[in-house]
């Protein structure tokens, strides 16, 4: 049981607390050599706990080959590539082959650009997306496409690229439809691959 003064002092330390965290909310935090910050093993910041455990799709399970190694990084190279599309008008992956990878592409170029000439995207030293409902509204459903046909290319099928499109987009808030049906016709490594297109 804590004696009178015990409960004082605590009751002083959470107005401390309080009032740091008034400070941290209604504040701005400059942060220069962000690099150096958030680099995992120069940085303070990181605390890891526990034993090592790799991400989730970056090796492949156990009595499995190698199929599913790396796709966690292959997705965002896919996605960067796309942008790297919009600067020097080349991928890493020939996609000549393919409509829906042309489409999409030219999409997300002619978008870029409107969104350059409206001051809404940054285009040097690269490419910053200025305004977050600009990239919900009109980047976004095309990433989406883009992220379709590699994901086509990785074998996800079965679906319509409507429903695809909008769980992308959407994620778990996508209509119940569409929701129970991936939920019902993708195996766990294909809910995992849509997921991390998702995010």
């Amino acid at each position: 049981r804590l004696t009178e003064e015990q409960v004082l002092s605590y009751v002083r330390q959470a107005g401390v607390c309080e009032r740091i965290l008034r400070i941290f909310k209604a504040g701005a935090l400059l942060l220069d050599e962000v690099d150096l910050i958030l680099h995992p093993l120069k940085s303070e910041l990181n605390w890891p706990l526990g034993g090592k455990e790799p991400l989730d799709m970056t090796v492949p399970p156990p009595k499995q080959g190698g199929g599913r190694a790396g796709l966690r990084w292959h997705i965002a190279m896919h996605c960067l590539d796309a942008v790297m599309f919009c600067q020097t008008g080349r991928t890493t992956h020939d996609w000549g082959d393919s409509s829906a990878a042309q489409r999409a592409l030219a999409g997300i170029q002619g978008v870029l650009a409107a969104g350059r000439a409206k001051h809404l995207v940054q285009w040097t030293p690269h490419i910053v997306i200025v305004d977050p409902a600009f990239y919900q509204g009109e980047l976004k459903p095309l990433f989406a496409r883009w992220a379709l046909v590699w994901l086509a290319d990785k074998g996800i099928s079965g679906f319509t690229a409507e429903a695809l499109e909008e769980y992308l987009v959407r994620g778990a808030s996508a209509s119940r439809e569409v929701v129970e049906g991936i939920e019902r016709g993708c195996g766990q490594d294909a809910v995992k691959l849509l997921n991390l297109c998702h995010d």
